[in-house]
C-alpha cells in the first residue's frame, strides 16, 4: 500500500518535472487559500485565526513564485513588468483609489508617499509580489546564488517574525518605518522558494512519506511552543519549517494531480484578484450593519458565518463585474 501511495505521488529526487506545463492541483490549493484568506479576514482575534495565519499566506506566495517561470523574463525585466502592469498594477491602482476613504481614516494622514507605503490592510500583496519578481529577475539576470538569495529572505522573514510580526504601534512610530509595510518583505523566502522549485533552481530529496511526517512534526512543535508560552525565538524555526515542507509536499508530490478540478475553484481561482481586491468591502458593510466594525462582539461562529455569506457575495460580485468590459479588464485584471 505504501509503495502504491509512493508511485501515485513521488516526482524524481532531481525536483519539479518541468516537462509537464499543467499543474491543476495548484489551481484548486490557490482557490481554497483565497476563501481561507476571507474567513481570516471574518473572524475575531481568536487562537483558531492564529494557526490560519501560521500558514496560509506563506503557501500563498510560495504558489505565486512557483507560478512565474524563468521565460516570462527572456525579453528583459521592461517586457515582464509591462505584462504584470496591465495585469496586476493598474486593477491595484484602482483598488488602492476605492479604499483610499478608509485608509484615510485608518492613517490619519494625507501624506501620499505614506499612503502607499502603508496601503489599506490587504493591499500589501502586490507591492509584495512585485518585489518577489525583481528578486527572482536577479536570479535569472545576474546568477545570483540561489542559496544566497534564499538565506537573505529567510533572514528578513525571521527578522519579521521576531520583532514587527505582532508590534501594536501606530505607523509613524514604527521602527524602520520608511521601509513601509513589512508585509511587502516578510513572505520574500516564500516567493522565491517557489521560484526555485518551478525552475528547478533547488533539489529536495524527500518522499511523500517522510515530507509528510516533517510537516506534522513542525506543527506539533509549534503548538506545543504555543500552548507552553514559549518565546518566537523558539518558534521561528518550526514555523520556517513547516511552511517549507507543505510546499514541498504541494509542488512535488500533488501540484501535478487533478484533484478537486470542480466549477466552483476554478472560477475562484479565475477571479482571485478580484475576489481578493473587493471582498473587504462586502466584510465592512456587514461588520458596520452589525455595529461591530472591530468585530469585539462577535462569535467564531458568527465570523465564519459572516464569511461563508461573503465568499458568496464576493462569488456574484466578480461575475457581475466580469460581464462589462471595463471592469473585467481593469477592476478584475482579466486581460
Amino acid at each position: 500500500m505504501l509503495k502504491y501511495i509512493q508511485s501515485l505521488y513521488y516526482y524524481p529526487a532531481e525536483g519539479i518535472n518541468t516537462t509537464v506545463n499543467n499543474y491543476p492541483a495548484i489551481n484548486s490549493v490557490k482557490a481554497m487559500l483565497i476563501v481561507m484568506i476571507i474567513i481570516t479576514h471574518s473572524l475575531p482575534e481568536s487562537m483558531t485565526l492564529y494557526f490560519m495565519y501560521l500558514f496560509h499566506m506563506p503557501v500563498f506566495l510560495g504558489i505565486s513564485g512557483f507560478l512565474l517561470k524563468e521565460s516570462a523574463f527572456k525579453k528583459g525585466f521592461s517586457y515582464y513588468f509591462n505584462k504584470i502592469r496591465k495585469r496586476l498594477i493598474i486593477p491595484w491602482l484602482i483598488a488602492f483609489a476605492v479604499y483610499l476613504p478608509f485608509q484615510l481614516a485608518k492613517l490619519n494622514s494625507t501624506n501620499p508617499l505614506e499612503l502607499l507605503l502603508f496601503p489599506f490592510y490587504h493591499l500589501w500583496y502586490i507591492p509584495a509580489y512585485i518585489l518577489g519578481s525583481i528578486a527572482c529577475y536577479a536570479l535569472y539576470k545576474f546568477k545570483i546564488p540561489v542559496r544566497g538569495m534564499l538565506a537573505a529572505t529567510g533572514l528578513i522573514t525571521i527578522t519579521w517574525y521576531l520583532y514587527f510580526r505582532d508590534i501594536h504601534l501606530s505607523v509613524h512610530d514604527q521602527p524602520l518605518y520608511w521601509l513601509g509595510e513589512k508585509r511587502f518583505y516578510c513572505y520574500l523566502f516564500f516567493f522565491v522558494l517557489g521560484y526555485s522549485f518551478r525552475n528547478n533552481l533547488v533539489a529536495i530529496r524527500l518522499t511523500p512519506i517522510i515530507t509528510l511526517f516533517i510537516t506534522m512534526s513542525s506543527f506539533l512543535l509549534i503548538a506545543l511552543c504555543i500552548f507552553r508560552h514559549m518565546s518566537d525565538y523558539f518558534i521561528v524555526l518550526p514555523y520556517l519549517v513547516f511552511n517549507v515542507s507543505l510546499l514541498v509536499l504541494l509542488f512535488l508530490f500533488i501540484a501535478h494531480r487533478p484533484i478537486l478540478q470542480n466549477r466552483f475553484w476554478l472560477y475562484i481561482n479565475s477571479q482571485s484578484l478580484g475576489i481578493y481586491f473587493y471582498h473587504p468591502i462586502i466584510l465592512i458593510l456587514i461588520y458596520e450593519s452589525l455595529g461591530d466594525p472591530s468585530k469585539e462582539h462577535v462569535s467564531k461562529l458568527m465570523g465564519l458565518i459572516i464569511g461563508v455569506i461573503t465568499i458568496g457575495l464576493s462569488f456574484m460580485l466578480t461575475k457581475a463585474m466580469s460581464k462589462w468590459k471595463f471592469s473585467n479588464r481593469y477592476l478584475l485584471g482579466n486581460l
